[in-house]
């Protein structure tokens, strides 16, 4: 069996909201995973809604590393 990780880019700005320009960080209703240039990498899109009613999404290119967990 293994085990896949994703390690997202550690240089993450503030999410803020297009409409109002408040944070709306920790507020996320969707993920979705697409491939990324390399083979070991992914794009992540990440829908964050905010108190105002508007959704923004948010895309980062991430890390993926396969660890495998049977033991030799």
């Amino acid at each position: 069996m293994d085990r896949i990780a994703i390690s997202p880019d550690p240089l993450r700005e503030a999410v803020t909201c297009w409409h109002c320009g408040r944070g709306v960080a920790g507020r996320r209703v969707a993920r979705y995973l697409y491939r990324g240039e390399r083979p070991t990498s992914a794009l992540l899109e990440d829908w964050h809604r905010c108190s105002c009613g508007a959704y923004q999404n948010v895309r980062r290119t991430s890390e993926i590393t396969v660890k495998s967990t049977e033991r030799r």
